[in-house]
Order: structure tokens, then sequence, then C-alpha cells
């Protein structure tokens, strides 16, 4: 299962900060499109870049920011659920 994070945005117009909530399990970050962009995820205990795997006790948020805006067109990050 794959849940969006970013789906279709420009770095250099997208918002940051925006919250994407995930539930209980073992996660990665995927991430389609990234050429240079440096992307970090952050809630209340962690932070994590693309292709990090992590696992959630509880429905958590995810705060997406922009370290570094490239120059890609278009970019999608998912979380997808490790079995």
């Amino acid at each position: 299962m794959r849940l969006a994070f970013i789906i279709g945005a420009n770095p250099r117009s997208f918002q940051t900060g925006t919250v994407s909530v995930i539930s209980p399990g073992k996660w990665r970050i995927v991430a389609e499109g990234i050429n240079d962009s440096v992307l970090e995820f952050q809630n209340h205990s962690q932070r994590l870049s693309i292709h990090d795997e992590f696992e959630v006790k509880v429905h958590t948020g995810f705060r997406t920011e922009f370290i570094k805006r490239g120059t890609e067109k278009l970019i999608a990050v998912f979380a997808e659920r490790i079995s």
C-alpha cells in the first residue's frame, strides 16, 4: 500500500509544511522524479529522508519540508508499507 506525501508537485512552488497522517506499521519513503532536491519528513520524534525505513506505533502526522529545492518539474513522494 502507498500513501501520498506529494503528488505531481513542482519543488519551486510547493508549499512546505504539508502534513500527511500515517497509520501504524512499518513504512519506507519512496520518491519518483527527484534529481537534486533534498526533502525531510518530520514528526514530533523523527526526522526522515528519502529511502528511510521507519515504524509508526500510532497514527502520526509527518510534515514535509524542502531542505533544498531542485530543478525538477514534477515529483511524487510516497510512504510505502513494508510487509
